[in-house]
C-alpha cells in the first residue's frame, strides 16, 4: 500500500546506504543528514 500511495523511498545512494550500515557516530549523522529530507517528502502525501 505505501508504494501505491507514493510514499516509497527507495535509497539508491550508495554512500546513503553504507552509511546507515557503518555503525559509526559519523555514518548515523550522515545518514540522518541526508536521508530526512527522503523520507519528508513522501510523509506530507
Amino acid at each position: 500500500p505505501s508504494a501505491r500511495d507514493g510514499r516509497l523511498v527507495v535509497l539508491g545512494d550508495t554512500d546513503l546506504s553504507n552509511a546507515f550500515s557503518a555503525a559509526s557516530v559519523a555514518g548515523t549523522r550522515y545518514a540522518l543528514d541526508n536521508a530526512v529530507p527522503l523520507f519528508a517528502e513522501p510523509l506530507k502525501a
